[in-house]
């Protein structure tokens, strides 16, 4: 890194959106919104992402970053080949750039809390919990994907709520009309909008965004919309006790992710249920998001959390880092 000047980019990519940033010695500069990116894991994923990326360097195209970090949703380190793949797309564009590759929860983490031992959990539109020991290792609960886990997740709140606008179309136990009624306010006419969830590119995103939906319907006291709020609670304080098991003692602890954001009514009910079953649990407002977790990785002398970050030397560089 050089005394003088050091840049780096930033890609926080989650289901959602995807932010990329400038950063340097004076914090995060330059920075810009995009849609959210897709699975490498998943098929077609390596190539799609790969073209995604790219859009979203050109758009830095005049920088000569010095590393690229890219936190991204459902890579978890080591993995060779979305490693690989995600290294020599930065090394297409930035030759000259350490490219360093992690978990969008890992730069959610260190966000939140830094890099000290302690639980942050992730409550977006999916769910995740961290955990980092007093050993330095690093453990991980949920996270699972839609259709597998991220319990108490946006996405587990709005498939709630749009299965109970079908049953109400039904005429079946368990349909809420205010909940057919905001679907409609959102989305427009459920006869035509409710297809577009096998039309659109990120149909997880768009059912995620119909819980916002739900906790104000729950607000309003409609018992379906309650139900399902509540039963999001249960498990996101679930999932904190369990990641909580992996350390001794009283933890330090914090979140982050769009469920969780500061002034939504769901925070306080959520930290009021933690509370009570955790009381010893240290509680801390989050310092940052993920874009900060990730220019703290930018900005590292040195690698660190090597268990759950790779470091790829530039084009050329063959030494280990």
């Amino acid at each position: 890194m050089s005394a003088d000047f050091f840049s780096a980019l930033v890609v926080d990519g989650g289901k959602s959106k995807t932010r990329i940033a400038q950063v340097t010695s004076a914090g995060i500069e330059r920075e810009a919104t995009l849609p959210g990116l897709p699975i490498i894991g998943e098929p077609g994923g390596p190539a799609e992402m790969r073209a995604r990326l790219i859009g979203a360097f050109d758009r830095f195209a005049q920088t000569e970053p010095d590393r690229v970090v890219l936190a991204l949703n459902g890579v978890y380190v080591p993995d060779a080949v979305a490693e690989r793949t995600l290294a020599d797309t930065v090394r297409a564009v930035f030759p000259g750039a350490e490219a360093v590759i992690s978990s969008d929860m890992v730069t959610s983490f260190l966000g939140a809390l830094g890099p000290v031992t302690g639980v942050v959990l992730a409550a977006g539109t999916g769910t995740i919990a961290m955990t980092l020991d007093a050993k330095g290792q690093v453990h991980r609960t949920d996270g699972w994907g839609p259709h597998s886990g991220d319990r108490g997740s946006g996405w587990q709140i709005g498939r709630e709520g749009l299965a109970s606008v079908f049953r109400t179309l039904d005429g079946a136990s368990g349909g809420s009309p205010l909940l057919l009624e905001l679907w409609t306010r959102r989305f427009g006419e459920f006869s035509r909008s409710w297809s577009e969830i096998y039309r659109t590119d990120n149909p997880v995103a768009m059912i995620a965004s119909f819980a916002r939906d739900v906790l104000d319907a729950a607000d309003d006291a409609d018992i379906v919309a309650v139900r399902i709020r509540d039963e999001a609670l249960t498990d996101l304080v679930d999932t904190v006790e369990i990641a909580t098991r992996h350390l001794d003692g009283p933890a330090a602890f914090s979140y982050t992710g769009g469920l969780l954001s500061a002034g939504s009514p769901f925070l306080p009910r959520f930290l009021a249920a933690l509370t009570e079953r955790l009381p010893s649990l240290r509680v801390a407002a989050p310092r940052g998001d993920a874009l900060d977790g990730a220019a703290l990785l930018a900005m590292s002398a040195e690698p660190i959390l090597r268990e759950v970050v790779a470091w790829h030397p530039p084009k050329g560089n063959h030494d280990p880092r």
